[in-house]
């Protein structure tokens, strides 16, 4: 729970360990930079791991909800992000080369979620430029270090 920088999150139960993030029957509202978001879900199960060259990352949804606005993408870089939808069930999986990285996943569900932003994953003074959109049946994204 995080109530001064304007976001609260519930978990019925949650596992939090080495590259491991998983909740269940949740609930998160934020309202950070004047931007109002909200998720609700059943199951999010999320697998981290690698090293600053190589790595990857996995993550999976059932029943959940989400709607907002945010200056965070999901990526973790700063810029713009809009969602609206409901999922059923979906995965998605992100593969880390160095600061590139490249995200594709499947779902079932109905909505959209468009992102863009600059971070710095690797730490080595060099930005990266994140996009992403998601269909709720399919969803692509990537970050690419500049310069290009």
């Amino acid at each position: 729970q995080d109530v001064d920088g304007g976001s609260v999150e519930f978990a019925g139960a949650r596992v939090v360990g080495d590259g491991v993030d998983d909740s269940y029957l949740y609930a998160s509202a934020s309202g950070k930079g004047g931007l109002p978001s909200f998720e609700l879900g059943a199951v999010k199960a999320q697998r981290k791991g690698g090293d600053g060259n190589l790595g990857g990352a996995g993550s999976a949804e059932a029943l959940t909800f989400k709607a907002g606005l945010s200056h965070t993408t999901p990526e973790g870089a700063t810029g713009y992000n809009i969602s609206a939808g409901a999922t059923l069930v979906s995965a998605e999986g992100t593969l880390h080369i160095r600061g590139n990285s490249f995200t594709a996943g499947v779902g079932i569900g109905a909505g959209m979620e468009v992102s863009a932003g600059w971070r710095d994953l690797d730490k080595d003074g060099d930005r990266e430029l994140c996009a992403r959109i998601s269909l709720q049946f399919a969803t692509l994204g990537a970050c690419l270090e500049s310069p290009f």
